[in-house]
């Protein structure tokens, strides 16, 4: 009896006692901070982000330009043609009245201006004024520039009634428009003749001109 006293009394005991808790402490892993590489993920994450935003806008800008210049080359070629149709019949009409040594300059000069006036540089001129760069990366030789020019020299000589002077300016022009249009892919055809011409009096014309 005094065995089971001393049994139950001890199960008392254990039984009042309070409840043990274990707590395990886990030691940090090695290494960086956690908070510190979800800094580092959002960081990369972000300039990943602006290096691909800045790329597509360079592409965009790059395909943009491209269309543009397309388009601009496009219409300043067909005005070129248009007007190389004229300078074409102005150089013939002043090269006629030379080898036929006509006199009657007053006849020349009306002819000239009659057909001067349908020559027409717009687009050009647009174009010089809001995309001069671009407009320098179609023409890099300037002949398209030089074709307006000798243009404008040919009016001028109308102005002081210079037939030679006016002979050279529309042969010039016309050598330097069909130059322009074969750099862009365009054959001139519809005057065959006119070129060999021009091109066998273009080093005189050249040399004529320094000297006015």
């Amino acid at each position: 009896m005094l065995l089971q006293a001393v049994a139950q009394h001890s199960q008392a005991v254990v039984q009042a006692a309070p409840p043990q808790v274990f707590v395990t402490v886990q030691q940090p892993a090695g290494g960086m901070p956690e908070w510190v590489k979800i800094l580092i993920t959002a960081g990369v994450g972000a300039v990943f982000g602006v290096g691909s935003a800045l790329l597509t806008e360079t592409v965009k800008t790059k395909l943009t330009k491209k269309r543009l210049k397309k388009a601009i080359t496009e219409q300043l070629t067909a005005e070129v043609e248009e007007n190389l149709d004229h300078v074409e019949m102005l150089a013939e009409i002043m090269m006629e009245a030379n080898i036929a040594g006509v006199q009657e300059a007053d006849a020349t000069l009306g002819k000239v201006r009659a057909n001067i006036r349908y020559i027409d540089k717009d687009r050009y001129q647009h174009y010089f004024v809001g995309e001069k760069m671009l407009l320098y990366e179609i023409d890099p030789d300037k002949e398209m520039a030089d074709f307006y020019t000798q243009i404008d020299h040919a009016k001028e000589g109308i102005e002081d009634i210079d037939t030679d002077f006016m002979t050279i300016s529309f042969k010039m022009a016309a050598l330097l428009g069909y130059r322009f249009l074969r750099k862009q892919g365009i054959d001139r055809t519809k005057r065959p003749g006119l070129y060999e011409q021009l091109h066998k009096g273009s080093v005189e014309g050249i040399k004529a001109q320094g000297h006015a």
